[in-house]
């Protein structure tokens, strides 16, 4: 694709083609490890790089690798969809165009274009244009961020001992998240993700205890999958097994639709998340579900353009 002329039409017509083929929780992952190591990306456009250069490390348009001293090889093209953006009046309740209510007219997407990036990989250049910044030490920087993240809602956490079948659940009438000391400590902090994930994205009625299931627990999985994946961890989470199969149910005419929703919503939750923690989110130079070490000491993240 990277050597075609194509139309906005068309890339979006791949996209949609390659979302409905998705039948392993595998792909769903492998996905949402792409919007982790990119996060200034949206879903669909993790979709499309993943499809084009799945082992792309560090990607930015033309003009930010110039601004690097370095140049893009013309062949080596990644192919996304960009947002247009004009000024727009917006609609008043009563259906009338109007100006927003600080009497300015603000910028609106009106449409998406085709816009090129280029890999690292397909870029000539001094390396030192590439100026590294580490990660933090450990991953406990991910479970400090959660449980900020929890208190800033209301919210206390309690991990102890519980039954077997329960790793975690958020209590809404007592305002906490219940999480079982049973788990590992990857674990652990995975399940406090995917409840902070809930608390983002998801509202509850005051008197409910647990947590909710469906497409609202897949985006809570997804949620903690990227925060995870981010700090070059990752851990399993069974329910993409049921991404496809619930955006049939969902929508059976066109469950594509349902999962780029889902996708985009844990996508944007994860990368407010990151922003809320003073955490940067331009993309990583490697991801440890890529081959890199897991150690995240040797982890180095990259501040550099984006699109």
């Amino acid at each position: 694709m990277g050597r075609m002329n194509v139309s906005a039409e068309v890339l979006h017509t791949v996209l949609t083609q390659e979302v409905r083929k998705a039948n392993s929780g595998a792909e769903w992952a492998r996905w949402l490890d792409t919007a982790a190591q990119f996060p200034t990306y949206g879903f669909g456009n993790a979709v499309l790089i993943n499809l084009q250069m799945p082992q792309a490390n560090f990607i930015a348009a033309a003009p930010g690798w110039e601004r690097l001293g370095r140049r893009v090889v013309k062949s080596g093209a990644i192919k996304i969809l960009a947002p247009v953006r004009s000024r727009v009046l917006f609609e008043d309740k009563d259906g009338e165009l109007t100006m927003d209510p600080q009497g300015s007219i603000r910028q609106g997407i009106i449409g998406f274009k085709v816009a090129n990036v280029w890999d690292v990989a397909h870029t000539v250049g001094p390396r030192t244009a590439l100026s590294p910044t580490p990660l933090p030490p450990t991953i406990d920087g991910l479970w400090e961020s959660l449980i900020r993240d929890a208190y800033a809602k209301g919210y206390t956490i309690d991990v102890g001992p519980r039954t077997a079948e329960i790793d975690g659940y958020t209590d809404h009438r007592a305002r906490q998240i219940i999480i079982s000391n049973q788990l590992d400590t990857l674990s652990v902090i995975g399940r406090l993700a995917h409840e902070v994930g809930h608390l983002r994205m998801h509202s509850a009625a005051p008197g409910e205890a647990r947590a909710c299931r469906g497409l609202a627990e897949i985006e809570a999985d997804s949620f903690a999958h990227i925060a995870l994946a981010h700090y070059g961890r990752s851990t399993r989470m069974p329910s993409f097994e049921e991404v496809m199969s619930r955006a049939v149910s969902e929508e059976p005419r066109s469950p594509e639709s349902v999962i780029k929703a889902v996708g985009t919503r844990a996508v944007i939750a994860a990368r407010r998340f990151l922003e809320s923690t003073g955490h940067q989110v331009a993309p990583p130079l490697g991801m440890a579900s890529r081959g890199i070490s897991q150690d995240t000491d040797r982890l180095v993240r990259y501040s550099g353009p984006e699109l």
